[in-house]
């Protein structure tokens, strides 16, 4: 514990010494008859057993009342002291980068909408790492760039499954308007050339993801969440082997996610994608999506950046409840002895 101004608890103590230096001295000096008229009769009623009982009391009682005035000097220079102590507190703040990579092919919306509820669920936990969503078809299309803007990042996953959702379902009773603005969302960009180079370009959605991440040279644990059917119709600039080699070397890790009814060839190269990242591929519909965030937490630790802080904290409550405590004491002693 430290001071802020020790000069007031100094002055407190000197002037507690001196009313207990005063108390002492003048229990030690004789009373002397100091003028006024004189009682006959004093000496025998110093003599009664009540007036010395009396006396003994009112001693004591003024002994009390001395101490509770030095007391109640004591907690005021105390409190006018300003006692605090410095409290050191270590935060740790996450430093993970986690991509939200979807193929948007109709193929795969059941496997997204599902993916989009368990990441929803995940980001409102968050706590300083950085969420971002890329969707891709013929082309990618980042939706979101990485941020710790949660409630940014659940509002464009409530449209995206919105989206997915609507072209599951279909228009139910929305507008013209409101449907075409649905499906703008999940095809606007995404479909850039189709005609000419092609659809559901996998190599190339895993291989953008890379570079929609920032600081690459710093040190960040960095997922990304990658869901496909792996089903590849057109050219494309890398394959996905090729994309996963891309993640590797930026010591990306990659957790695909497939559907239940992919060829085994597709899905095997799929697996091997993920495995060379250091990751893990999983299957939508045999229920291992509520394990996929569980997953990621025990195998992508994330790397930590400790945040010290000093911060100095009031040690006043004590001192206030005794000075409290003191005065009413103070009050009750002064009314017994009519001091």
């Amino acid at each position: 514990m430290e001071l802020k101004s020790k000069f007031a608890i100094y002055f407190g103590i000197i002037l507690s010494v001196i009313m207990l230096l005063s108390l002492i001295f003048k229990s030690r000096s004789k009373s002397k008859y100091g003028g006024g008229k004189k009682t006959t009769g004093i000496k025998y009623s110093k003599d009664e057993s009540y007036f010395k009982a009396k006396m003994v009391q009112y001693k004591i009682l003024k002994l009390f009342v001395t101490m509770l005035f030095i007391l109640t000097i004591l907690t005021y220079s105390i409190m006018l002291s300003r006692p605090y102590k410095n409290k050191i507190t270590t935060s740790e703040i996450y430093n993970r980068d986690i991509m939200l990579c979807m193929d948007i092919s109709s193929s795969v919306d059941d496997v997204n909408v599902e993916l989009v509820d368990k990441l929803k669920e995940t980001v409102k936990n968050l706590n300083g790492d950085r969420v971002g969503i890329m969707i891709f078809n013929t082309s990618p299309v980042l939706i979101s760039p990485l941020t710790d803007d949660y409630d940014y990042i659940c509002e464009q996953l409530d449209l995206l499954k919105e989206s997915l959702q609507y072209r599951i379902d279909g228009m139910q009773g929305k507008s013209y308007n409101e449907s075409m603005t649905l499906l703008d969302f999940i095809s606007e960009g995404t479909v850039v050339d189709a005609e000419t180079i092609g659809s559901s370009l996998i190599g190339d959605g895993l291989a953008s993801s890379v570079y929609n991440f920032t600081d690459l040279d710093s040190e960040r644990s960095r997922v990304i969440i990658f869901s496909t059917d792996n089903d590849l119709y057109g050219e494309q600039i890398f394959t996905l082997q090729e994309a996963a080699d891309l993640c590797a070397s930026k010591k990306i890790t990659v957790f695909s996610i497939g559907i239940e009814n992919m060829p085994k060839d597709k899905k095997d190269e799929l697996e091997q994608a993920a495995l060379s990242t250091g990751g893990k591929m999983y299957i939508a519909e045999d229920n291992s999506l509520k394990n996929i965030i569980n997953d990621i937490e025990k195998t992508s630790k994330s790397v930590m950046k400790t945040d010290t802080k000093s911060q100095e904290i009031m040690i006043v409550k004590t001192p206030f409840i005794l000075m409290l405590i003191s005065t009413f004491l103070l009050f009750v002693f002064c009314k017994m002895t009519r001091i």
